[in-house]
């Protein structure tokens, strides 16, 4: 008997381990009013500042995850994902009251300690206001509940205290929440315990398998399986073929998994992957040949994979280094996926009963408390309820061992987390082992992993941010704007293809036979089975795929440009693409940064464009860039495309927010709050009495001084709109307009960084500046502020803070660049219109009102807006 939430795995009321089992304290909804019925979906609730992170002050926040089903809780856990905590937390009791008007929620959560944020309990009265929604809620001012695809939104507050080392603190703030819709019925019946293939395919599939690796496809497949590294490739094909030859094969590789140390591949460059990597792929390799092997060496297998999984989901910090271990990093994301998969591998294996209580009062409680931090003050009466809860859970699982039941839950939370992180709702990044703990949760479940629809989507930024420019033999060769080069791949391709809606498939073949190098639109014979498997040779998983997945029967092949609207906000990264065309070498691509998933705190995903700031390349050339550095380096505010303050250092590094969002059938207009951007950003001394303990038991106290970050309101509110046209009705292929909007009495500068203006034919002319490169040329022409003075700086030097292998330095560094400037003034307004256009000569743009200003190109009109810029036909009135 399974779970009746989350089918054959543990509910979230129970906890991760078996000692937690004795422990846990269950969940109690308060009885709902009718109209809660409706309420059923999931819910995340972000208290600010509500937890102490390893210095002890309480500045972290605290991410409260709900599943509901009318009206009710059904599973409840917390982390921390903005402070770099790995830890999924327990949430042990809570009582709930949903009205009309808002949610209240008393709540109770055992906070395990990790090397982030400290152990203890937290007790919150959580009050909250809901906010109907249109389905498009952008940033509340916290990365975890950044989306577009939410039924409401909440606002409100939290109090109550946190308590750790037998102290209690105060803990309130500011509380925001996002509720999603229930997921539909699963699409496949949950997979049984003793079923075996589970993660990539199941016994109902071999027969179609088998008859797809007859075709020319699978024949390539089959003859690239074996070459691939590690146990994989045979594994496969013995549950395909039945040739214990392949599963003998399989053996001898996963036995080199487990036993060499010396041998490290391409791929494993890091302590935290090396055993990882191992662990999956012995975990893909038992899936397939567990009852192929002998029962000693399908223990020893069994043995290995529990030892990694367990050791990377309960301690990932043990991997080398500590903040590899944040949910959406590269190398974060390969241990907690592939310790899931482990742990999926593994699901069913039995496991022995939970122990009784004893009858007594447990003389080693108070140890065991202190060591897991398990609740206090369970008297015995309770110890046996737990028991029996966990006697029952045992036997409804077919006395399964709850090891890997448990552990398979936390994987699943905690991916959810990445996912989210590194790939968003809208799709952004290559993190192959996120899409195949994904795919192997859906064939063994029958849905995806989270509740948000976060892969539906996945290849559209791949297929927006991606210019295929001819190589040296003039053949199309990728290009990714964001420097990816995983979303460039067959192998990730692959999964982008398994993962998307059957709507989007045409558009991913699309790219996917670009990359092969197949013309003709479709697979045609041996010839091109063998260029498509060419570009994932190496990858035994993604041949899977495309053996599962390809369609063998007559399939169209879609160019992007008649799936794919013009517009697209990719809602992992912040990010807003603008494409004209995927016609080839000249397609025109925009791309505006919003910082959405950065923060306050300085220092915050560094690598990340400043918000406000955007990048054009169009007709064979970049014309716009956002001042990149190699890796490791960090630039001071003169690096991107913003206005900036010379005279105060602001804090560049903040998020912006969205306030407007809309797309026409030729782009789309943004307009960001980026007020955060102009607060004042500076380092003062404090001082602060500290005791010191020496010796044993002496102490003493001592005044240190430190340098403590701090952000001043300096007056400024800014905005930023970008919008684009590529219709053509202005005689050139792309329109980009911007309107920035600055309050405050400071000087202000607004400036581009171009490419190689010295190799460029540069003019200015009053209020206009043109860049001609080759046969294409790049116009601006302010339209505001009226006496507007551009200046060019060519090889412009500035400083720069690098750090390569802990070595710090300033360095110098050189960039290209054309500076506006206007008269100072309480206000600040800079409006600009830019057309790109083939040949040295651009079309005029001039200003046709003063009031709600309106500049005219060829007859095209650009409205300039409070809330968006608009382009209206010649026949439209302003």
């Amino acid at each position: 008997m399974k779970s009746p939430h989350f089918p054959g795995i543990a509910s979230s009321f129970r906890p991760f381990a078996t000692w937690m089992l004795l422990f846990a304290v269950p969940l109690c909804p308060a009885e709902s009013p009718p109209s809660a019925a409706r309420f059923t979906g999931k819910t995340i609730l972000v208290l600010e500042e509500a937890l102490p992170d390893a210095r002890g002050d309480l500045v972290l926040p605290f991410n409260l995850h709900l599943t509901w089903e009318s009206g009710e809780i059904v599973n409840a856990w917390g982390e921390s994902f903005g402070a770099f905590n790995t830890v999924p937390h327990e949430v042990h009791q809570i009582e709930s009251t949903l009205t009309p008007e808002g949610l209240r929620l008393d709540v109770e959560a055992r906070l395990r300690r990790d090397m982030w944020v400290e152990g203890g309990i937290g007790k919150w009265e959580i009050n909250l206001r809901r906010i109907p929604s249109d389905g498009q809620v952008y940033s509340l001012d916290h990365n975890a509940l950044r989306t577009g695809t939410a039924l409401e939104s909440f606002e409100g507050s939290f109090s109550g205290v946190f308590t750790r080392d037998d102290a209690s603190h105060p803990s309130e703030g500011s509380a925001l929440g996002i509720r999603w819709a229930a997921p539909g019925p699963p699409q496949r019946p949950p997979i049984a315990h003793d079923e075996r293939p589970r993660i990539l395919m199941r016994q109902t599939d071999l027969p179609e398998l088998q008859e797809r690796l007859e075709s020319d496809l699978g024949q390539a497949i089959a003859r690239a399986l074996p070459e691939t590294f590690g146990p994989i490739g045979p594994a496969i094909l013995y549950t395909l073929t039945g040739e214990e030859d392949h599963a003998r094969e399989a053996a001898k590789r996963t036995h080199a998994e487990m036993t060499d140390r010396e041998r490290i591949s391409e791929h494993e460059t890091h302590q935290s992957t090396f055993w990882a990597d191992r662990a999956l792929r012995a975990a893909i390799a038992l899936d397939h040949c567990y009852e192929a092997w002998e029962p000693e060496f399908r223990a020893e297998v069994i043995d290995f994979i529990t030892r990694m999984s367990e050791n990377y989901l309960d301690s990932p910090w043990r991997s080398g280094s500590a903040p590899i271990t944040r949910p959406g990093n590269t190398k974060a994301d390969k241990i907690y996926a592939a310790s899931g998969i482990g742990m999926l591998a593994l699901r069913g294996l039995p496991g022995s009963p939970p122990r009784p209580p004893p009858e007594s009062a447990n003389p080693g409680a108070s140890a065991l408390q202190a060591r897991f931090g398990a609740p206090e003050g369970i008297d015995a009466a309770a110890r046996r309820e737990a028991y029996e809860r966990a006697r029952a859970f045992w036997e409804e699982n077919d006395g399964a061992d709850p090891r890997y039941l448990n552990g398979l839950e936390k994987a699943r939370r905690i991916v959810s987390v990445s996912l989210y992180s590194a790939i968003g709702e809208g799709g952004s990044g290559g993190m192959p082992y996120l899409y195949d703990f994904d795919l192997a949760w859906r064939n063994a479940f029958g849905q995806p992993v989270s509740i948000r629809p976060i892969l539906s989507l996945a290849a559209t930024d791949a297929l927006f941010s991606t210019l295929w420019l001819p190589d040296e033999n003039g053949r199309p060769s990728p290009e990714n704007l964001l420097g990816s080069s995983t979303a460039l791949n067959g192998a990730m391709i692959s999964r982008y293809f398994a993962s998307a809606d059957p709507e989007l498939r045409p558009a991913i073949a699309w790219y996917w036979l670009q990359l092969a190098g197949i013309a003709n639109g479709h697979l045609d014979g041996p010839e091109d089975a063998e260029k498509l498997i060419e570009t994932m040779r190496d990858d035994p998983i993604a041949l899977h795929y495309a053996l599962r997945e390809w369609p063998l029967d007559d399939f169209q092949v879609t160019s992007p440009a008649d799936i794919l609207p013009h517009a697209f906000e990719d809602k992992a990264r912040g990010d807003f693409w603008f494409r004209n065309a995927w016609s080839g070498p000249d397609d025109i691509l925009a791309n505006l940064a919003t910082r959405q998933l950065g923060s306050r705190r300085p220092h915050t995903r560094a690598t990340d464009p400043y918000a406000g700031t955007f990048r054009i390349h169009g007709l064979g050339h970049t014309w716009v860039h956002d001042g990149h550095l190699p890796r490791n380096q960090w630039a001071n505010p003169l690096r991107y495309n913003l206005v900036q303050l010379p005279e105060v250092h602001t804090n560049n590094w903040a998020q912006g927010r969205v306030l407007d969002y809309i797309s026409h059938p030729h782009g789309a207009s943004v307009r960001l709050d980026l007020s955060l951007m102009y607060e004042k950003h500076e380092y003062v001394e404090e001082t602060a009495m500290v005791t010191e303990t020496f010796r044993g038991n002496l102490t003493r106290e001592r005044p240190v001084t430190r340098n403590v970050h701090r952000l001043g309101d300096i007056g400024v509110d800014a905005t930023r709109i970008f919008a684009t046209d590529f219709s053509g009705r202005a005689g050139v292929p792309a329109v980009f307009a911007l309107a920035d909007r600055l309050s405050g009495d400071h000087a202000k500068e607004w400036q581009l960084h171009v490419t190689d203006l010295a190799d460029s034919e540069v003019r200015v002319e009053g209020n206009t500046f043109h860049i001609t490169k080759g046969d294409a040329t790049l116009t601006g022409t302010f339209i505001a502020p009226a006496d507007v003075k551009i200046e060019k700086r060519l090889q412009y030097t500035s400083e720069t803070f690098v750090t390569i292998y802990k070595d710090y330095a300033y360095q110098n560094y050189t960039r290209d660049l054309l500076i506006a400037s206007g008269p100072r003034g309480n206000e600040g307004e800079f409006l600009l219109v830019m057309t790109l256009s083939e040949g040295p000569e651009s079309p005029r743009v001039t200003r046709i009102t003063e009031e709600n200003p309106v500049a005219l190109i060829n007859g095209l009109q650009v409205h300039f807006g409070e809330k968006a810029i608009t382009f209206e036909s010649p026949t439209q009135t302003p």
